[in-house]
């Protein structure tokens, strides 16, 4: 049984997944193009200063966690995107996980990630089920 309610909406969230890891690849390049920029700079500061060297290192470790960290939600925003679109459950449960992690990057990834929870964690009705057909179920007891 697919989990989709509205048509509208999986697309919505599933277009907002992918703009996502567009925006994670971009901050990933930013990333690439500074990193030179940091390693000129620490060599000018080393030449001049050569016990600011650990402090620079540090920072040159913290520029590559982010590139990593930019690929892996790059990687994984893209792949739930697809599967939400596609309105697979298992792209549904990579949205909740996801969203619920978006929740505190305030406050557009709050929003989002509010948004895309609501929707992504009540997967129970079908795309063809009314709310006609949803009560009279309720009054049946299958509910």
């Amino acid at each position: 049984m697919s989990w989709t309610k509205e048509p509208s909406h999986t697309k919505v969230i599933g277009i907002i997944f992918i703009v996502r890891a567009v925006l994670y690849l971009l901050g990933g390049v930013f990333i690439i193009a500074f990193m030179p920029m940091l390693e000129i700079f620490t060599e000018e500061v080393i030449a001049n200063d050569p016990d600011a060297k650990i402090p620079l290192q540090f920072f040159e470790v913290i520029a590559q966690f982010g590139l990593g960290i930019c690929l892996v939600f790059t990687v994984l925003n893209l792949i739930t995107g697809i599967g939400i679109l596609k309105a697979t459950e298992w792209g549904r449960i990579m949205g909740i996980v996801l969203s619920a992690l978006a929740v505190f990057n305030f406050p557009i990834g709050t929003i989002l990630g509010v948004y895309s929870l609501m929707y992504l964690a009540d997967g129970r009705l079908d795309q063809k089920e009314t709310m006609e057909q949803r009560l009279a179920k309720m009054k049946q007891g299958h509910l």
